[in-house]
């Protein structure tokens, strides 16, 4: 029988954006409903790691203390990091010989601003489950799993959302956090610029030798980077992750070879401070697409991770500016509340908007800066920024502030 619930909020998408931002109202005043279509799959401490992973800074790791999810996540598995290399090795002769006995990397290293760690690679799945038990702990918010929106409608001060279940929902405010093909969005008509990048991801989970490695790197190529990801030890194993990007036509023949002769491939064509490969898992891959919504919010709707921005994933930044999205959203939010102001007007989510869209537009700019410079092999330029990056590992206070911006810090 179809029924009819009000609520404070409703937001549409219960992914890790989502569940932190109603992890971060628990056992507030405010009463919150949270719709993800799929239940993630329980986690089994044996199985060997996902492909979907993340790279977590301080800040979001501090956002995950705060509303109790670190120690589940822990209690499952995680792999932090404390190193970073960055390099290139450029295609071009002339520059080669120029640079020969010039230092062309930069080594970040948590120990330089008195930290354990960079971040921690943690897999998608295993985020969102801890969350979620974070959710179902509060009084205030109601988990709807699996369950998916139809449409919805603003009436007056109120958004009725009508559920595929047949059920309805009224909300005074609806959060989009459903994605870069955002539902939401689309129902109430907020465009993106968006743009396609001449280039496509793919991600391999190997078996490695070694223990679990505490290192991540990246080398540039005129083709696009190549990375390795540390991944946590499970069973006696060592895993990592390789992410090589390329152009569409090579990904998709890369996606298409069976696993034997794709590690043949990756082993050749990657560095050699690749791990020794035992055998490549799984592998997976997916195009690469910059957005930004025109605006965050309208009355009694706002966007947030995905759903408002999407940025090249070279420097792992996309779901921890997400996490920042909420943190602001949240805080917002509760003062609201506490000042008796209606969640859903302009007047209490343009703050969050002004906070927000000027921050993501200039780490929007700072990959599309990295991108365009570092996927070339012309001469000048691969000779200016192969020196800087020996230059910047040797800026000790420019350095420091880098590596803590990119904490979060």
């Amino acid at each position: 029988m179809a029924t009819s619930e009000r609520y404070d909020i409703v937001i549409v998408g219960g992914g890790m954006v989502g569940s932190m931002l109603a992890a971060l109202m628990a056992h507030s005043q405010i009463r919150i409903a949270v719709i993800e279509a799929t239940a993630p799959k329980p986690f089994e401490p044996d199985s060997h790691p996902d492909l979907r992973v993340s790279a977590f800074s301080p800040a979001s790791q501090h956002m995950f203390r705060k509303v109790g999810a670190w120690p589940l996540i822990e209690s499952m598995r995680i792999c932090p990091y404390a190193h970073m290399r960055v390099w290139e090795e450029p295609e071009n002769l002339v520059v080669r010989k120029l640079l020969s006995g010039h230092g062309n990397e930069t080594h970040f290293r948590a120990d330089e601003v008195g930290q354990t760690a960079l971040g921690y690679i943690v897999e998608n799945r295993v985020v969102q489950l801890a969350l979620q038990q974070v959710l179902e702990q509060s009084s205030n918010i109601d988990l709807l799993m699996p369950e998916e929106l139809s449409s919805l409608e603003r009436k007056g001060e109120d958004v009725h959302l009508f559920l595929k279940s047949g059920n309805e929902l009224i909300a005074n405010l609806v959060v989009g956090a459903d994605g870069a093909m955002s539902q939401v969005r689309k129902a109430i008509n907020i465009g993106v610029r968006s743009f396609d990048y001449p280039q496509c991801a793919l991600m391999a989970l190997l078996q490695i030798d070694g223990p679990q490695q505490d290192v991540t790197w990246q080398r540039f190529t005129p083709t696009g980077p190549q990375s390795f990801l540390p991944l946590p030890d499970v069973d006696g194993k060592s895993y990592g992750a390789a992410v090589w990007y390329h152009n569409p036509d090579d990904i998709q023949q890369l996606q298409k070879l069976p696993l034997d002769e794709f590690q043949d491939r990756l082993v050749v064509t990657f560095p050699e401070r690749l791990p020794t490969v035992q055998k490549v898992v799984a592998k997976g891959s997916f195009p690469l697409t910059r957005r930004h919504a025109h605006h965050y919010v309208k009355p009694g709707f706002a966007l947030a991770g995905d759903a408002a921005h999407t940025i090249h994933p070279l420097a792992g930044q996309g779901v921890n500016i997400g996490m920042q999205d909420v943190a602001v959203l949240a805080d917002q939010l509760l003062k609201a509340q506490d000042a008796k102001e209606s969640l859903g007007s302009l007047k209490v989510l343009n703050v969050y908007e002004k906070k927000r869209i000027q921050e993501n537009r200039k780490m929007i700019c700072t990959m599309e800066f990295f991108y365009r410079a570092f996927s070339n092999d012309i001469a000048p330029a691969a000779l200016i920024r192969t020196l800087g990056l020996g230059i910047a590992d040797r800026t000790g206070p420019i350095k420091r502030q880098v590596i803590r911006y990119a904490m979060g810090l």
